[in-house]
């Protein structure tokens, strides 16, 4: 029997995690941590091998110590400036995220406020 994943999304927008399990489902079990403070990810994220990080919460080094099996970080938008990388990658966890998250939403804002002048 193949192992699976352990994936915990620590903070997320919706709690369907349609897309989540459409990619993921075949590999790994999909943990929802409803966490505003690193503080609420005690107990939850000290065996998992992924995490995906949105909006609410950073992730500092005293939560990356005590990930024992996470490999990677992947941060839902644009910045990583929530999470501490270089802290991460000096542990061997390597820290993505999305540079082409949410464009076409912020374009059509833009464009939305140009028409308001």
């Amino acid at each position: 029997m193949t192992k699976r994943f352990k994936v915990v999304v620590t903070d997320f927008l919706n709690d369907d995690f349609i897309l989540e399990k459409e990619i993921l489902d075949d590999i790994a079990d999909i943990i929802p941590a409803v966490a505003l403070k690193e503080e609420d990810l005690v107990g939850i994220v000290e065996d998992a091998d992924a995490l995906i990080v949105y909006h609410s919460i950073s992730i500092r080094e005293k939560t990356l110590t005590r990930l024992k099996n996470c490999r990677i970080i992947s941060r839902g938008g644009v910045g990583c400036d929530n999470i501490d990388w270089e802290f991460a990658r000096g542990m061997g966890i390597d820290v993505t995220n999305i540079p082409d998250y949410g464009t076409e939403e912020v374009a059509d804002s833009a464009i939305g406020m140009l028409l308001t002048l």
